[in-house]
C-alpha cells in the first residue's frame, strides 16, 4: 500500500475519533475519496492497536462504525453514497440531510431559515429521500451515547415537524417524509427527559395519518387513533397537561371523522375527548386553545345520534358561539370563519324555533364565513363551505324554490372546483351525492334530463363510497338513487322500477330499523310505493307495514329534520295507501286498524306541528290521507262495510 495513501487514511480515522458526535457521516463525505476497502483494512487494525493500549471503549466505537460502513455504504472509486439493497441514492442526500439538520440546531428550528435550503433542494425531497433518511440515521444514531442519539433524534423529530408544513413540493411525499422522521425519533427518545418531545412528535404523527392523502382513509385514522393512544401513555395530564390535552383535541377530531365502527359510539367519544381537553383549556389560560375545541366540540354535536337531538344542535350553537367570543374577524379571521360555518351547519339543522328562519341564519353564517374563507388562500374551507351553502339552499322554506335549487347547484359546483376525486375523495363524493339529490329536485330545465344527471351523479358517488369504507353514506347514496329511478322518465318503466327496487333492497342492508329508524322506514316506504304502483297490494302491504311498525317504535322524532320531514310525507303515503290497499283486497277490518292507528297520538302531534309543513308548502299527501280518512269514517259510519 502506498505509504501516503496509508497516511491519509490513520488521519481519517483520527478524525472520526475526534470528530464531535453525530458529525462522523460529514467526515466520510468530506473525504470520500479515501472511503474503500483500504480504509475499511486499517480501521480493523487500528481497532487492534486501541484494544491493545486498553482503550476498548475506543476500539468498540471504530470497530462498529466500520462495520455499519460495510452494511450501509457503496464503495467505488470516487463517490460514497447512502443506498437501500435495491436502488442507488444520489450521493449528495446524505450531506444534505447533514446540513438540514445543522441548520435545525442552529436556528433552533427557524422555518426562515430551513425553508430556504429546502427549497433549493427540492429535487432531492422525492421517495428516495425516506430510505436516505433512514440509512442516515441508522448509520449516525447506532454507536453512539444515548444522550447523544437523543439529540440526533429531536433534530430528526423536529425536522419532521418542518417537512410536514412545508409548502412547496408534494404534499403527500413531505407527509410520508415526515412519518418517517417521526418513526426515527421514536426509537430514540425513550429517556423519561424526553417524553414531552416524544409525545409531541407522536401527537404530530397522528396529524399525519389523520390528513394522509396516500393510503386508506379508514386505515390511516385507526392508525391516528392508535398513535394517539400511545401518545396520552407518554404525556399524562399531571406531568403534562398542555400535551395532554393537545393529543385529547387531536384524538376528539380523529374519533369523529372515524369510518370504521359505529358511527354514533365514534362521536360520543370524539366528544368526550374535547371535553377532556376543555379540562386543560381554560379560557382564561388559553383562550385560543379554548375557542378552537369549542369549535369542534360544537361540530360533533351538530352530527350527534345519541341523546336528544335537539339539546345537541342547541349546544352544538352555544359551543359555536362561545367560540366567536375569542375568533374575533379582524384578529383570527380563518379560525372566526371556521366557527361561522359550524354555526351554520347548527343552524340548518336545528329542531327549536322557526325553521325557515332558521335556515335563512345558517345561510347568513355561512355567507359570513365566505367573505374570509377564499378559493385562493383556504381552498378546503371555501368548498366546505359551499358544500354546506349548496345544502342549505337545497332544503330553504323562504324565497323562489326553482331558484334556490339553481342556487344550491352552483355552490356544490364550485365546491367541486376543489374537491376532486383523486385530492379529496371522500368529499368529493358527498358533494356529488347532494349534487345528485339537488338535479333530481330541480324544476327548471327539463326534467327527464334533469333525472339523468342526477342518476350520473349518484354512481360517480359510488365510485368512491363503499359498503366496506363508508357504509352509511353508501346506503344514503342507493336510496336516493333508487328514487331517481323510480322517478325516472326515460328507458323502459319496468327495468327503471326494477334497478330502483334493487337500490332500495341495498340501502336496507345497512339501514338498520335498530340504529337507522328513519332510513329504514323512509326506505320500505318507497318500497311499498313501487309494489302500488304495479298493483301488488300484498307485496305493498308487506314493506308498509314495516315501515309503519318502525315510526311507531320510533321513541324521540326530531320533527324539523330535513329527513324526518321527508320520511314523515312517506309515512302518510304508507298509512294511506296500505289502507287502500286493503280495501282494494276487501278487508275492511285491517282498513280501519290502520287508520285508528294513524290517529294516535303521536303521529297527531307529529302532523299538527306548525313549523314541520308552513301553509305554503303543506305536501300533497297530507290533505289526500286526511280525505281518506274521512271517506272511511263516512263508510263505517254508514255501516257499508262487508
Amino acid at each position: 500500500m502506498d505509504e501516503q495513501r496509508r497516511q491519509s487514511y490513520i488521519t481519517l480515522i483520527n478524525q472520526l475519533l475526534h470528530c464531535p458526535s453525530g458529525e462522523e457521516f460529514k467526515v466520510f463525505n468530506d473525504n470520500h475519496e479515501l472511503v474503500d476497502v483500504g480504509l475499511l483494512r486499517e480501521m480493523a487494525q487500528v481497532v487492534d492497536e486501541l484494544e491493545a493500549n486498553g482503550r476498548q471503549n475506543a476500539a468498540e466505537f471504530l470497530r462498529h462504525l466500520g462495520t455499519q460502513l460495510k452494511e450501509n455504504l457503496k464503495i467505488s472509486k470516487t463517490t460514497i453514497s447512502v443506498q437501500p439493497p435495491e436502488s442507488p441514492i444520489p450521493e449528495d442526500s446524505g450531506q444534505f440531510i447533514f446540513d438540514v439538520l445543522e441548520t435545525i440546531r442552529k436556528t433552533k428550528g427557524n422555518p426562515q431559515k430551513v425553508y430556504p435550503l429546502l427549497e433549493a433542494n427540492l429535487d432531492k425531497l422525492d421517495r428516495n429521500f425516506i430510505p436516505a433518511l433512514q440509512r442516515f440515521a441508522k448509520l449516525v444514531l447506532n454507536g453512539v451515547k444515548s444522550s447523544e442519539a437523543e439529540v440526533w433524534g429531536m433534530l430528526i423529530g423536529y425536522f419532521s415537524i418542518l417537512i410536514q408544513q412545508f409548502p412547496l413540493g408534494s404534499a403527500g411525499t413531505n407527509q410520508e417524509i415526515a412519518i418517517a422522521g417521526y418513526e426515527i425519533s421514536q426509537e430514540v427518545l425513550t429517556q423519561r427527559s424526553q417524553r414531552s418531545k416524544r409525545a409531541i412528535f407522536l401527537n404530530n404523527s397522528s396529524v399525519i395519518y389523520r390528513e394522509r392523502i396516500q393510503g386508506n382513509k379508514a386505515e390511516n385514522i385507526e392508525k391516528a387513533i392508535a398513535i394517539c393512544k400511545k401518545a396520552l401513555k407518554v404525556a399524562t395530564q399531571k406531568d403534562f397537561p398542555l400535551d395532554w390535552a393537545r393529543i385529547q383535541h387531536n384524538q376528539g377530531i380523529a374519533y369523529c371523522e372515524r369510518i370504521k365502527g359505529d358511527k354514533a359510539e365514534n362521536l360520543e367519544k370524539g366528544i368526550n375527548a374535547y371535553k377532556q381537553a376543555l379540562k386543560v383549556y381554560l379560557k382564561k389560560d388559553f383562550p385560543k386553545e379554548w375557542a378552537m375545541t369549542q369549535t369542534n366540540l360544537g361540530h360533533a354535536y351538530s352530527n350527534r345520534l345519541a341523546g336528544d337531538r335537539m339539546q345537541n344542535i342547541e349546544k352544538a350553537i352555544n359551543a359555536s358561539q362561545l367560540a366567536l367570543e375569542v375568533y374575533l374577524k379582524k384578529d383570527n379571521p380563518q379560525d372566526w370563519a371556521m366557527a361561522q360555518n359550524n354555526l351554520g351547519l347548527a343552524y340548518r339543522k336545528r329542531i327549536k324555533g322557526n325553521r325557515a328562519e332558521n335556515i335563512e341564519r345558517g345561510i347568513a353564517a355561512y355567507q359570513l364565513s365566505l367573505s374570509v374563507s377564499t378559493k385562493k388562500d383556504c381552498p378546503k374551507d371555501w368548498a366546505m363551505t359551499q358544500n354546506n351553502l349548496g345544502n342549505s339552499y337545497l332544503y330553504r322554506i323562504k324565497g323562489d324554490k326553482a331558484e334556490n335549487i339553481e342556487i344550491a347547484i352552483a355552490a356544490l359546483q364550485r365546491a367541486l372546483e376543489v374537491r376532486t376525486k383523486k385530492d379529496c375523495p371522500k368529499d368529493w363524493a358527498i358533494t356529488q351525492t347532494l349534487l345528485g339529490i339537488a338535479y333530481s329536485k330541480r324544476i327548471k330545465g327539463d326534467k327527464a334530463e334533469n333525472i339523468e344527471r342526477g342518476i350520473a351523479t349518484f354512481h360517480l358517488a359510488l365510485s368512491v363510497s363503499t359498503k366496506k369504507d363508508c357504509p352509511l353514506d353508501w346506503a344514503m347514496i342507493q336510496y336516493n338513487l333508487g328514487r331517481a329511478y323510480s322517478h325516472r322518465l326515460a328507458g323502459d318503466k319496468a327495468e327503471n322500477q326494477e334497478k330502483a327496487r334493487s337500490a332500495y333492497q341495498l340501502a336496507l342492508e345497512v339501514f338498520a330499523v335498530e340504529k337507522n329508524p328513519i332510513e329504514h322506514l323512509a326506505v320500505n316506504c318507497n318500497l311499498g310505493s313501487l309494489y302500488f304502483s304495479r298493483g301488488d297490494w300484498q307485496g305493498a302491504i308487506a314493506f308498509y307495514e314495516k315501515a309503519i311498525a318502525a315510526i311507531e317504535d320510533i321513541r324521540s322524532w326530531p320533527s324539523t329534520d330535513d329527513r324526518s320531514r321527508e320520511a314523515l310525507t312517506d309515512t302518510l303515503c304508507a298509512y294511506m295507501n296500505i289502507v287502500q290497499c286493503f280495501v282494494n283486497l276487501k278487508q275492511y277490518d285491517k282498513a280501519i286498524e290502520y287508520v285508528d292507528r294513524s290517529r294516535s297520538q303521536k303521529l297527531l302531534q307529529l302532523m299538527g306541528t306548525k313549523d314541520l309543513f308552513p301553509d305554503a308548502e303543506t305536501p300533497p299527501e297530507v290533505e289526500q290521507y286526511l280525505q281518506l280518512q274521512k271517506e272511511i269514517d263516512r263508510l263505517r259510519d254508514r255501516r257499508e262495510w262487508n
